[in-house]
């Protein structure tokens, strides 16, 4: 893509030419597999699905800015998503499944937490790794992802 935009500094002569053999280039890496370019709802997406889980830093999507840690437009920092299944896990635990996908688990003992099957449920982003989910109006709850 650099070699593309920088087609566009070259004399007008020699535009066609310089965007013919990069386009040719960009179109040998993707029928080669060595490059995949995806549009913003796939990214966000993606990262919907990985939410919960501690991955290395291995910047997959891009964020467009210097740090690779700073937090980018497509960046998921709390989900919405409907229980398909829950069950208690003892000792004042629950587990519990979303539709989009993904099995969480309850890290601490509270009463007025008990997700049942159909409720609406958000879950952020805490600080430190940490997520808190909700359910409707009860109170809020730790929780990690376990699948």
């Amino acid at each position: 893509m650099t070699a593309v935009a920088a087609c566009r500094t070259e004399p007008r002569a020699e535009q066609l030419a310089c965007y013919d053999r990069t386009a040719a280039a960009l179109v040998a890496a993707r029928d080669h597999r060595e490059i995949r370019i995806v549009d913003r709802e796939t990214v966000q997406r993606a990262k919907r699905s990985l939410f919960g889980f501690s991955l290395p830093h291995l910047n997959l999507f891009g964020t467009g800015k210097e740090d690779p840690r700073a937090e980018s437009d497509t960046d998921v920092r709390e989900i919405t998503s409907t229980v398909t299944s829950a069950r208690q896990a003892g000792y004042g635990l629950w587990a519990f499944s979303l539709a989009e996908g993904g099995d969480w688990q309850s890290i601490s003992d509270r009463s007025a937490f008990e997700p049942r099957k159909g409720d609406s449920v958000t879950i952020k982003a805490g600080m430190l790794g940490h997520y808190i989910a909700k359910i409707g109006t009860g109170r809020a709850v730790d929780v990690k992802r376990i699948r």
